[in-house]
């Protein structure tokens, strides 16, 4: 599905204008990022950064933004609410790394898990799955007992 860019345009200048100054400031290091994600001559997903990259932006920073584009204060709850996010989005590039492995490495990117090896990376997704949900009784003591509801999915993790 083809976004045509005027319409990305649109997007962002009605959310800076809801948001104001955070949201575009948000909009700009998030661009600039993509573009060193996977743009230049060291692309940063070739260079073991891309877990960093969406830990920060697919997680702490959307769930953070979200709030305040919802009306929320800045709060460093925010920040907290975001970071399993953040672990579970990364922990997705994770798995997707480690099947790529072979072919990353023998094309000379070196992504975080080639750089860690198939046992790290698979440490590192483990980390990253089980401490999304070791934080929800922290979440849940800052924002309210529904932040426990994502551990109904416990057993399927865990599966």
């Amino acid at each position: 599905l083809a976004v045509p860019m005027m319409a990305l345009y649109e997007l962002g200048v009605f959310l800076v204008a809801r948001g104001g100054l955070p949201i575009l400031a948000i909009g700009a290091a998030a661009a600039v990022c993509a573009l060193a994600y996977s743009a230049g001559p060291a692309p940063l997903a070739s260079r073991g950064f891309g877990e960093v990259l969406a830990f920060v932006f697919f997680g702490i920073v959307a769930v953070g933004g979200t709030a305040l584009l919802q009306g929320a204060a800045p709060d460093a709850r925010l920040l907290l609410v975001g970071v399993p996010v953040a672990a579970l989005v990364t922990a997705i590039m994770v798995v997707n790394n480690l099947r790529d492995i072979p072919t990353d490495r023998a094309t000379g990117k070196q992504t975080l898990a080639v750089r860690l090896g198939e046992r790290g990376t698979r440490t590192l997704y483990t980390v990253l799955v089980a401490g999304a949900y070791a934080l929800l009784p922290a979440v849940a003591a800052g924002v309210g007992a529904a932040a426990l509801l994502p551990l109904v999915t416990l057993p399927a993790a865990l599966a």
